[in-house]
Protein backbone atom coordinates (compact mmCIF):
# COMPACT_ATOMS: atom_id res chain seq x y z
CA UNK A 1 0.00 0.00 0.00
CA UNK A 2 1.23 3.51 -0.76
CA UNK A 3 1.20 6.50 1.35
CA UNK A 4 -0.26 9.72 0.91
CA UNK A 5 2.41 11.70 -0.83
CA UNK A 6 0.98 15.26 0.20
CA UNK A 7 -0.15 16.28 3.69
CA UNK A 8 -1.91 19.67 5.08
CA UNK A 9 -1.20 18.63 8.88
CA UNK A 10 2.30 19.03 9.94
CA UNK A 11 3.78 15.49 10.99
CA UNK A 12 7.21 16.34 11.65
CA UNK A 13 8.87 19.51 12.19
CA UNK A 14 11.72 20.70 9.31
CA UNK A 15 15.06 19.76 11.45
CA UNK A 16 12.91 16.22 12.21
CA UNK A 17 12.61 15.91 8.60
CA UNK A 18 16.50 16.90 7.67
CA UNK A 19 17.14 14.60 9.89
CA UNK A 20 15.43 11.58 8.03
CA UNK A 21 16.17 12.13 4.76
CA UNK A 22 19.94 12.98 5.81
CA UNK A 23 19.79 9.31 7.15
CA UNK A 24 17.95 7.36 4.12
CA UNK A 25 20.29 5.27 2.14
CA UNK A 26 18.22 5.35 -0.43
CA UNK A 27 17.54 8.07 -3.22
CA UNK A 28 13.86 7.09 -3.58
CA UNK A 29 13.47 6.96 -0.04
CA UNK A 30 14.47 10.01 0.61
CA UNK A 31 12.04 11.37 -2.21
CA UNK A 32 9.41 9.38 -0.24
CA UNK A 33 9.87 11.55 2.97
CA UNK A 34 10.15 14.74 1.41
CA UNK A 35 6.91 13.70 -0.48
CA UNK A 36 4.82 12.51 2.44
CA UNK A 37 6.24 15.71 4.72
CA UNK A 38 5.09 18.17 1.76
CA UNK A 39 4.02 21.47 3.35
CA UNK A 40 4.41 25.13 1.69
CA UNK A 41 6.60 26.23 4.47
CA UNK A 42 9.11 22.72 3.70
CA UNK A 43 9.61 23.84 0.21
CA UNK A 44 10.50 27.19 1.17
CA UNK A 45 12.62 26.31 3.05
CA UNK A 46 14.40 23.88 0.83
CA UNK A 47 14.60 26.42 -2.14
CA UNK A 48 16.00 29.21 0.01
CA UNK A 49 18.39 26.91 1.43
CA UNK A 50 19.39 25.24 -1.87
CA UNK A 51 19.36 27.77 -4.71
CA UNK A 52 22.26 29.28 -5.45
CA UNK A 53 20.64 32.64 -6.21
CA UNK A 54 18.67 32.90 -2.91
CA UNK A 55 21.50 34.92 -0.21
CA UNK A 56 20.55 36.68 2.49
CA UNK A 57 22.04 40.25 3.49
CA UNK A 58 22.63 39.18 7.10
CA UNK A 59 25.88 38.23 8.98
CA UNK A 60 26.75 34.74 9.10
CA UNK A 61 26.98 32.58 11.96
CA UNK A 62 25.60 32.07 15.55
CA UNK A 63 21.98 34.10 15.93
CA UNK A 64 21.72 35.86 19.43
CA UNK A 65 18.41 34.69 20.78
CA UNK A 66 17.05 36.17 24.07
CA UNK A 67 15.57 32.37 25.26
CA UNK A 68 17.77 29.69 23.60
CA UNK A 69 16.23 26.54 25.75
CA UNK A 70 12.79 27.82 24.08
CA UNK A 71 11.34 23.83 23.76
CA UNK A 72 7.80 23.00 24.11
CA UNK A 73 7.97 19.50 23.75
CA UNK A 74 5.45 19.80 20.95
CA UNK A 75 6.39 19.59 17.40
CA UNK A 76 8.00 22.80 16.53
CA UNK A 77 6.47 24.18 13.57
CA UNK A 78 7.98 28.15 13.10
CA UNK A 79 10.45 27.10 10.63
CA UNK A 80 6.90 26.75 8.14
CA UNK A 81 6.54 30.12 8.70
CA UNK A 82 8.85 31.55 6.36
CA UNK A 83 5.75 33.89 4.59
CA UNK A 84 8.57 37.01 5.16
CA UNK A 85 11.20 34.89 3.73
CA UNK A 86 11.71 38.13 1.39
CA UNK A 87 12.91 40.69 3.76
CA UNK A 88 15.89 38.94 4.36
CA UNK A 89 16.94 38.34 0.99
CA UNK A 90 19.22 40.43 -1.03
CA UNK A 91 18.16 41.41 -3.63
CA UNK A 92 14.34 42.09 -2.79
CA UNK A 93 12.63 45.80 -2.35
CA UNK A 94 11.36 44.95 1.05
CA UNK A 95 15.19 43.73 2.04
CA UNK A 96 16.72 46.69 0.57
CA UNK A 97 14.41 49.27 1.95
CA UNK A 98 15.34 47.77 5.40
CA UNK A 99 18.74 49.43 6.80
CA UNK A 100 20.64 46.53 8.10
CA UNK A 101 19.54 47.06 11.98
CA UNK A 102 15.74 46.84 11.52
CA UNK A 103 16.44 43.62 8.83
CA UNK A 104 18.59 42.12 11.28
CA UNK A 105 16.16 43.12 14.37
CA UNK A 106 13.34 41.31 12.65
CA UNK A 107 15.33 38.14 12.09
CA UNK A 108 16.39 38.24 15.51
CA UNK A 109 13.37 38.22 16.64
CA UNK A 110 11.77 35.38 14.20
CA UNK A 111 14.96 33.47 15.77
CA UNK A 112 13.19 34.46 18.78
CA UNK A 113 10.13 32.80 18.25
CA UNK A 114 11.64 29.63 16.97
CA UNK A 115 11.91 26.05 19.24
CA UNK A 116 15.63 25.63 20.08
CA UNK A 117 15.52 22.24 17.84
CA UNK A 118 15.05 24.77 14.76
CA UNK A 119 17.70 27.69 15.32
CA UNK A 120 20.53 25.28 13.96
CA UNK A 121 18.40 24.88 10.57
CA UNK A 122 17.68 28.66 10.71
CA UNK A 123 21.43 29.52 10.74
CA UNK A 124 22.08 26.75 8.06
CA UNK A 125 19.66 28.24 5.87
CA UNK A 126 21.11 31.95 6.31
CA UNK A 127 24.30 30.35 5.77
CA UNK A 128 23.67 28.08 2.89
CA UNK A 129 25.54 25.43 5.06
CA UNK A 130 24.56 22.01 4.23
CA UNK A 131 27.10 19.75 6.02
CA UNK A 132 24.90 18.98 9.44
CA UNK A 133 22.82 17.07 6.57
CA UNK A 134 25.06 15.82 3.91
CA UNK A 135 22.32 13.39 2.87
CA UNK A 136 20.17 16.42 1.66
CA UNK A 137 21.62 16.96 -2.37
CA UNK A 138 19.89 19.24 -5.15
CA UNK A 139 18.64 16.52 -7.01
CA UNK A 140 16.50 14.87 -4.31
CA UNK A 141 14.72 18.26 -3.79
CA UNK A 142 13.90 18.23 -7.63
CA UNK A 143 13.17 14.73 -8.06
CA UNK A 144 10.66 15.48 -4.82
CA UNK A 145 9.21 18.42 -5.93
CA UNK A 146 10.17 18.97 -9.94
CA UNK A 147 7.30 22.11 -9.92
CA UNK A 148 9.64 23.85 -7.56
CA UNK A 149 12.05 24.91 -9.65
CA UNK A 150 12.03 26.14 -13.39
CA UNK A 151 13.78 24.94 -16.07
CA UNK A 152 16.59 28.15 -15.66
CA UNK A 153 17.05 27.61 -11.94
CA UNK A 154 17.34 23.61 -12.28
CA UNK A 155 20.36 24.58 -14.50
CA UNK A 156 21.61 26.78 -11.76
CA UNK A 157 21.51 23.52 -9.01
CA UNK A 158 24.56 21.22 -8.68
CA UNK A 159 23.08 17.47 -10.71
CA UNK A 160 26.85 16.24 -10.05
CA UNK A 161 26.59 15.16 -6.74
CA UNK A 162 26.21 11.57 -7.27
CA UNK A 163 22.88 10.05 -5.85
CA UNK A 164 22.67 7.08 -3.37
CA UNK A 165 22.14 3.41 -4.80
CA UNK A 166 18.57 3.68 -6.10
CA UNK A 167 17.16 0.99 -3.97
CA UNK A 168 16.74 -2.93 -3.52
CA UNK A 169 14.72 -4.16 -6.18
CA UNK A 170 11.42 -4.60 -4.82
CA UNK A 171 9.87 -7.62 -6.54
CA UNK A 172 9.45 -11.04 -5.31
CA UNK A 173 9.52 -14.18 -7.47
CA UNK A 174 8.17 -16.28 -4.48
Amino acid sequence: MDLPTKLDEIRLSIPQILEQVSKEKFHEEKMKTLQMNNHLGLQIFLKAWIHPNITFKLPRGHIPVRNPDNHTGETPTGLYQLEKLHQWIAGTTECERMSSIERERLFMSFADSLDRTELPCLIAMKDKDRTGYPGIYDQVVVDAFPDMFTEEEKKLLNPEKPKPKPGPNKSKNN
